[in-house]
């Protein structure tokens, strides 16, 4: 998730749902690159993610008027000078919401150390002191790697899921060093784009769940 894949340039304008997240830099990584193909290539229904913009969203805040936006950049960076880096590793994946009606594959995500777990409660406290609602429901950490264009024949449902299920790739851990606020712009039949309103580097003691 660099710079171009996101837009770049923090503050970008637009109206697109904004959130926050850790990158996933595999786009150097065989494995991942490899699959990201091998959806696009050979599941015409699918449009998979570029590898530049792989990552793991922390929360998901939606359109934000602007007074909100800076209200999130500003529990973003506060965060961040919380935590200190960690590492994360992919691990099998799945179909959201269900392998039914799948509109979007994902690969799970391995937290080893628990430091994506306690950023994620801290963004969520920090959220709630600005005055902004924190989602409360169990954080489930994903990678989404592909959209589902058009409804998957029940054959190669069958096929991804089994593929997906077994995809525990031997990828090397991610070192996650920042805390990104993004925003999400569409584009009709393509992969979205990430437009950075901040990256913020972890610069604290260590995980922590405290206030």
């Amino acid at each position: 998730m660099g710079a171009d894949p996101r837009g770049g340039g923090a503050g970008g304008t637009g109206s697109g749902p904004v959130f926050a997240a850790v990158e996933m830099a595999l786009g150097g990584d065989p494995g991942v690159v490899g699959l990201l193909a091998a959806l696009d290539r050979r599941v015409p229904e699918l449009a998979a993610v570029d590898p530049g913009g792989l990552h793991v969203t922390l929360h998901f805040f939606g359109r934000l008027a602007p007074a909100d936006e800076e209200r999130a950049r500003r529990a973003v960076r506060a965060c961040a000078e919380r935590a200190r880096p960690f590492r994360l590793r992919l691990g099998g994946g799945g179909a959201f919401p269900d392998w039914e009606r799948p509109t979007a594959l994902w690969l799970g995500v391995e937290d080893g150390s628990g430091g994506l777990g306690a950023l994620h409660r801290t963004l969520g406290r920090t959220l709630e002191t600005a005055g902004l609602a924190a989602d409360r429901r169990p954080y489930r950490p994903h990678c989404t790697v592909a959209r589902v264009r058009r409804p998957l024949p029940q054959a190669v449902r069958d096929r991804l899921r089994d593929g997906l299920a077994a995809s525990a790739h031997p990828v090397h851990p991610v070192a996650v060093s920042t805390l990104h606020l993004l925003r999400s712009v569409a584009r009709p039949g393509r992969p979205a784009v990430y437009l950075s309103l901040l990256a913020a580097p972890l610069t604290g003691p260590g995980p922590t769940d405290g206030p």
